[in-house]
């Protein structure tokens, strides 16, 4: 077949390059399309020009040595200079404006960059660089408006995140420490991330959407990673803004049905036969947390500027280092539990871990089920013990946080949650 041949090979590296030059030269040449044919520094023309360049300098690269591609760099960039320089749109076209922006000349360096790589055959990542770097060379207005809504204080806790989760997390040590070896480093520093993470994205969501969609959606996203957590920045912004009350609610009643759900689903792909006995509590107590969370959304304001949105600083690493610290103290308090009580231990652990979260005590459970170490119906109590746990203890955590005026309509959302998990524990 042709396609096997290398002379195909290079026709599909070459026809990549050309590519990648012409998109590169449409945006480029969508944005200075007013100006007349001929009144441009690069075009759609140069840019695809400058896609062949790179792609048979990467080609010939190969047969006589890398000082190719080096040499095409080099007259390529001194020529962009030479073009900044003189104002060549100027000469060009006398009635244009001096544009002092180097993107174009950065933009035809990085198409001729990605050209070799496509060429040299590195064929998917030069296409998905380049397809990013159009979509933000495309995207300049939004992150024009999105980068002047930043303050230095956001801007601050945003590098901080990243310092935390880029950096830290990838070099601590990821196995056991301690008694039982349950002390992870790495599950607990990810833990923090999270937690710093969900706090982060609450924050952004209220300033970008305000009230009525921020904080809905935060829950309905932060739910597949840490209802707790959602829990917690959902509070701590309640507390700084009286006015949200009923956002914060409908949040943490959409993070509760998400988890829940994602509880149901990962111990049925865990332990498949248990999903039949967790289908009628954890259902009926999904479904009830959906239902608080509409009603908590009807009770806000229409319109998201009947409410003065101050979503305050961005929040600080001290909570989520506090929390990591929680998590790492109740690790341990499972184990001791588990190991002194035996087969009762496990309902004793279950409890204990909701105080934390589900997740942990879900995979336990449902290892041993598949096991044979424990039957399906202490699976099954287990994980409902550790919802209705876990259900109660994000109620009291936002309620202690956010004051009196959440404690109520929390207080009904884990009592609604608990009857549900109580009713279809009876019923399956």
């Amino acid at each position: 077949m042709f396609e096997n041949t290398p002379e195909f090979g290079i026709y599909a590296r070459m026809a990549l390059a050309l590519g990648i030059g012409l998109i590169f030269g449409a945006e480029r040449g969508w944005r200075q399309r007013e100006r007349p044919s001929g009144g441009r520094a690069a075009g759609i023309r140069t840019f695809t020009l400058i896609g062949a360049l790179g792609g048979v300098s990467g080609i010939i690269a190969q047969q006589i040595g890398e000082l190719v591609i080096v040499a095409a760099f080099a007259a390529l960039a001194v020529l962009f200079v030479a073009a900044y320089v003189t104002g060549v749109e100027e000469h060009l076209d006398p009635g244009a404006s001096r544009d002092r922006s180097i993107t174009t000349a950065v933009a035809a360096l990085v198409t001729f960059a990605l050209s070799v790589t496509a060429a040299r055959g590195d064929m998917v990542l030069a296409a998905a660089v380049a397809v990013v770097c159009v979509a933000v060379l495309d995207l300049r207005e939004n992150l024009h408006t999105w980068i002047a809504k930043v303050d230095k204080a956001e801007l601050s806790a945003a590098i901080k995140l990243l310092l935390i989760s880029v950096v830290v997390l990838p070099v601590l040590p990821n196995k056991g420490f301690g008694p039982g070896k349950v002390l992870n480093p790495y599950e607990l520093w990810w833990i923090v991330v999270l937690v710093a993470g969900i706090s982060f994205a609450g924050h952004a969501a209220v300033r970008i959407k305000g009230p009525r969609a921020g904080l809905l959606w935060t829950g309905v996203l932060g739910g597949l990673a840490s209802s707790t957590a959602v829990a917690i920045s959902c509070a701590r912004l309640a507390a700084a803004q009286p006015k949200l009350q009923a956002a914060p609610v409908a949040g943490i009643a959409a993070a509760t049905a998400v988890s829940i759900t994602r509880t149901l689903i990962l111990a049925g792909l865990l332990f498949a036969s248990v999903l039949p006995h967790l289908a009628w509590p954890l259902g009926l107590a999904a479904l009830s947390a959906v239902v608080f969370a509409v009603v908590q959304a009807k009770r806000m304001p229409a319109r998201s500027d009947d409410v003065t949105i101050d979503p305050g600083p961005p929040p600080n690493l001290s909570m989520p280092l506090q929390f990591g610290l929680f998590l790492g103290i109740f690790s341990l308090a499972v184990f001791y539990a588990q190991s002194t009580f035996g087969d009762t231990g496990v309902y004793i652990a279950a409890a204990l871990s909701g105080l934390i979260d589900v997740d942990a005590v879900n995979v336990s459970l449902s290892r041993q089920g598949v096991a044979g170490t424990l039957t399906i119906d202490a699976v099954t109590a287990g994980v409902v013990i550790a919802v209705a746990v876990n259900t109660i203890v994000k109620a009291v955590y936002a309620g202690v946080i956010a004051g009196r005026r959440l404690l109520g309509a929390l207080a009904a959302l884990s009592g609604a949650v608990c009857a549900a998990l109580a009713l279809g524990w009876a019923v399956g």
